[in-house]
């Protein structure tokens, strides 16, 4: 009977290596070289702050309020495909990725850029870059899955200076500076899917979905973080917490997963509401898919073909 107990025992752990070994081969890869981008720098909190106010800005402070279990853009600004500027903006965060992504990749969006803007925001704001090799601090990629992986991985291996610390969304609160991130699409991308040892079983051989913000304010009631692609600009989030300052699943549009806490230096002060924004009295109901441009203001007769999701995008 002992005997028989050492066999399974020895059976799971190797069920369990073979499922991490799956989450390794899928997502570990080299980190992408960004192109004409290089950190400028050490990694600061003052960095990250004023890059994502000034893309918020280029974008017409567009903000969307999650609070009462719904969604609504209470500020329109620019739309990705609709600008010819914001065009140029949504290349710039791709090549942060080491993507060459012309105006029709990004007109006909033929991948998801929140994860491209987010690179970018780290890698100009003095982010060492990992080579998959697990040093260095961030691994620019155009999947948040993926680069949380990256930071979760350095966060098993490492015994000391780790760059980025992985949080359970369920049990820490966000503070300003952290990076949230949340479900997409029913994936199995959770906490356990990253630092238990062998994983979740029930979300093993699922892709990984996923999406980051950067926390940017915060109160008693709400953090305000600011992402990429969110209703198709770059746009501040604002996001309920509930009694214990946890973040709150709003039901078809953010199921939060992880919490990351960045390695910054010096103190951490909360974004102020820049002069020139002014809440929009007259919120709109938040879409989840619209219909892109790519018309005649840029090249006659476009047309786009239908989006395929790539795992751990």
């Amino acid at each position: 009977m002992r005997l028989f107990a050492w066999v399974f025992v020895l059976f799971v752990a190797l069920i369990g290596d073979a499922g991490a070994q799956e989450q390794r081969d899928s997502l570990e890869g080299s980190c992408a070289k960004p192109f004409n981008s290089m950190p400028r720098g050490e990694l600061s909190w003052d960095r990250v702050r004023n890059n994502l106010e000034a893309e918020w800005k280029r974008f017409g402070y567009r903000t969307v309020d999650y609070t009462g279990g719904r969604c609504l853009v209470s500020k329109r600004g620019k739309i990705e495909d609709d600008d010819i500027d914001a065009v140029e903006d949504v290349l710039r965060y791709w090549r942060a990725v080491g993507t060459a992504a012309d105006d029709k990749h990004v007109r006909c969006e033929k991948d998801p850029w929140s994860a491209a803007f987010i690179s970018w925001v780290f890698v100009e704001s003095g982010a060492t870059i990992e080579r998959g090799d697990g040093q260095g601090q961030f691994c620019p990629d155009d999947g948040h899955a993926t680069y949380v992986w990256h930071m979760a991985r350095q966060q098993r291996l490492r015994e000391k200076g780790v760059p980025f610390l992985v949080y359970d969304a369920a049990v820490v609160s966000p503070a300003v500076g952290d990076l949230i991130c949340a479900n997409r699409e029913s994936s199995r991308f959770a906490y356990g899917s990253y630092l238990e040892p062998r994983g979740n079983s029930q979300t093993r051989g699922k892709p990984m979905r996923a999406h980051c913000d950067v926390v940017v304010n915060k109160d008693a009631n709400a953090v305000r973080a600011i992402g990429g692609n969110v209703q198709d600009g770059v746009a501040m989030s604002i996001i309920p917490l509930d009694p214990r300052g946890l973040l709150v699943d709003t039901p078809e549009w953010r199921d939060w997963k992880v919490v990351v806490r960045p390695p910054f230096a010096g103190a951490i002060t909360a974004m102020k509401m820049p002069i020139g924004w002014k809440a929009d009295r007259s919120p709109g109901r938040c879409f989840h898919d619209r219909r892109l441009i790519a018309d005649d203001r840029f090249h006659p007769n476009e047309q786009c073909e239908p989006r395929k999701p790539k795992p751990n995008d």
